[in-house]
Order: structure tokens, then C-alpha cells, then sequence
């Protein structure tokens, strides 16, 4: 049965089993208990196999529950269970309990260990709504994976309490070390870039994140390649080079004819000045 989550008794069953996203599919037992969700569009095919995989009771939320009780010193079931608890509810008590017992049974420094060291500083930091945990995790493990997820929570943070300063060095921070990784990507830059935009500052080093932006989607899709061009465009504005402006923002139309944002944008650029 689909419902709309944001209408009627939708709203309910929203808060109900904890509905972040849409679309969200989640499956219940008769006595109305949840047993597995799916979030997000999968590919038809993908989606068939994890129906499949619900209905006959592999890896659900109850199946690992059930084996967890049963194996409590298999860490591999726990990190696949932990995840299953954190897809349900990302504030459960659960998680830290399963992750700390996770920790306990790693090797340290282990990829296993680290993840769990991870994963219990971000559910501090989320709880208590304090940064310390996630800096100290990323100062202690500046090689780890969870790098970028640990400086996505702090830009949350630090976001959500109106905190721009450390938003900001925060940012900066996080663009220095994906490049020290090797894992710059066009949309980091680009949110890096539209970011400072918004909050009008560093506005010379967000246009040149935004040129490396652009030049990195050259053969994008005509999607993509205009959103990245029109932060580009947004800074060159703010920057009182609206010529220029309008002459990328231009570009944006000439991908995206139908998508009236881009035309608005153009209005914009043309009928205001950004004061700088």
C-alpha cells in the first residue's frame, strides 16, 4: 500500500517507524511489526532481489536480530545487524551499545576497530550535539575512510547551532584532506563553493573551488554539468562580475531550456547588484 507520508494518517506512520526519506518501503510482520525496510529507488531488478531477499528472511532487521542473540562474539553479524538498527532509527541507544561491543572484539586499529571507533564518536557528537568526539576521531585517524562522513556530521553540527565560523573552517579542513586523499570530488567543491556564496565570504577561493568544479564535469550529463556551472555563476555574481554571471548562467539555459530555476537565476544576475 503506498502512502504519503506527508498527508493524513501518513504523517503518523512517518513517526511511527522513524521515516527520514522517500521513498522509504517498509514491511512489517501481522502484528505490526517492522521486519525489513528498503530506502530510496532502487533499479527494478535490484528492487525484485530485495523483496525476494525479505520475504524469504535473509539479513532482515529480525533475522539478525535473532542470530546476534545467538552468536554475540561475531563481529561480522553485529556491523550488519548495527547497520540494520541505525537504518531504523540513526538515535538509537542500541547503536553505541553494538558498536562498543564491536570494539571490543577488533583488533585495534583494525578496519573493523576503526569503523566502530567511528561510528561511537558520531553517535556522541549527534546525541550531545557536541563536535569533540568527531575532532577527535578525525585528528586520530587521519588516514580513515570515515574521514569525509566524520566532517559531513561536523558541518552539520556546527550548521544546525549557527556556528559559521567552525562551518566554515570545518569546510576547509574537509576540502584539505580529500585532497591529501586523493578523493576531491566535483560536488565537494561545488557545495564548498555555493556554501561560501550563501554566506558571502571566501568568495575568491569558492570561485576557484568552483572553476576546478566545472572543469572536472566537462563530459557530465547536461544536468549535472548546469548545476556545477550555475555555482559558478553564483559566485561571479556575488564577486560583482555579473557580466560574467550571466554569460555562464547562460550556458545553464542552453542545457536545461525547460528548467525555469536557471532562467530565475538569470533574472537575478541582470535586474540586481550583490553590493560587493
Amino acid at each position: 500500500m503506498k502512502i504519503d507520508a506527508e498527508k493524513g494518517n501518513g504523517v503518523n506512520l512517518a513517526k511511527q517507524f522513524n521515516v527520514r526519506g522517500y521513498p522509504t518501503t517498509v514491511f512489517v510482520n501481522r502484528s505490526g511489526e517492522e521486519v525489513d525496510r528498503i530506502v530510496g529507488y532502487l533499479p527494478i531488478k535490484r528492487w525484485l532481489e530485495e523483496i525476494q531477499r525479505i520475504n524469504q528472511g535473509k539479513n532482515t532487521y529480525q533475522s539478525l536480530e535473532e542470530q546476534v542473540d545467538q552468536n554475540p562474539e561475531d563481529s561480522d553479524l553485529l556491523i550488519r545487524f548495527a547497520e540494520k538498527v541505525e537504518q531504523r532509527n540513526r538515535t538509537s541507544e542500541r547503536i553505541p551499545e553494538l558498536w562498543q561491543r564491536i570494539r571490543s572484539l577488533t583488533e585495534e586499529g583494525s578496519e573493523q576497530y576503526i569503523r566502530a571507533e567511528f561510528k561511537i564518536a558520531q553517535y556522541q557528537a549527534m546525541a550531545t550535539g557536541k563536535p569533540s568526539p568527531l575532532q577527535g576521531f578525525i585528528d586520530a585517524y587521519p588516514e580513515a575512510p570515515q574521514q569525509m562522513d566524520a566532517y559531513n556530521t561536523l558541518l552539520s553540527l556546527h550548521r544546525n547551532a549557527g556556528n559559521i565560523e567552525q562551518e566554515i573552517e570545518t569546510f576547509q579542513a574537509m576540502v584539505k584532506t580529500a585532497r591529501a586523499q586523493g578523493e576531491v570530488t566535483p560536488s565537494l567543491l561545488n557545495g564548498y563553493a555555493w556554501r561560501m556564496a550563501e554566506l558571502d565570504t571566501n568568495l575568491k577561493d569558492a570561485l576557484a573551488k568552483a572553476e576546478q568544479a566545472v572543469e572536472m564535469t566537462k563530459s557530465a550529463d547536461p544536468q549535472t554539468r548546469a548545476q556545477i556551472l550555475d555555482t559558478q555563476a553564483e559566485v561571479l555574481w556575488k564577486l560583482g562580475q555579473t557580466a560574467q554571471a550571466v554569460k555562464i548562467i547562460n550556458k545553464c539555459i542552453e542545457l536545461q531550456p525547460d528548467d525555469e530555476y536557471f532562467k530565475k537565476q538569470k533574472n537575478k544576475f541582470m535586474g540586481e547588484s550583490s553590493g560587493v
